[in-house]
């Protein structure tokens, strides 16, 4: 699960541990001016054959946002509509509404996308893309 740094101990007393690389955490709560944050703990560098972490800024927020998505009770969903390529006719595909468990259901990492969420039969593929991901899966 992953965790604000600041709903934690300071410290090594958070008891985090890193989900790139399992490395033990220390939550730095910073004072005003500075931003709060996890470190890797220096001292287990030394204990073990150390790697630098491969966990990025934006992964970090695609696990969160994949946390949210997987336990949160409703999603919002805005108005969306496409335009048929043909005639330009406005097609809606969804009107803004707001669902509650259980008219919607979550799986995660299928098929190659972070989530797909199912409502009323139909599916939401969510895919999160940021600058270093390559794989994009197809669409069928």
């Amino acid at each position: 699960m992953l965790v604000d740094v600041l709903s934690v101990a300071r410290g090594k007393a958070c008891e985090c541990i890193c989900p790139a690389c399992q490395t033990p955490l220390i939550a730095r709560h910073c004072k005003e001016g500075h931003e709060s944050h996890f470190a890797h703990d220096p001292a287990f560098k030394d204990e073990q054959q150390y790697k630098e972490c491969e966990l990025s800024y934006p992964v970090a927020l695609r696990l969160m946002l994949k946390q949210i998505i997987n336990t949160t009770s409703s999603l919002t969903l805005p108005d969306y509509t496409l335009r048929y390529y043909k005639t330009q006719e406005p097609i809606i595909v969804t009107k803004a509404q707001t669902l509650s468990r259980p008219q919607f259901d979550v799986e995660l990492e299928k098929k190659g996308f972070d989530a797909v969420v199912k409502i009323e039969g139909h599916s939401l593929a969510i895919f999160i893309k940021y600058e270093g991901r390559t794989h994009i899966p197809e669409i069928h």
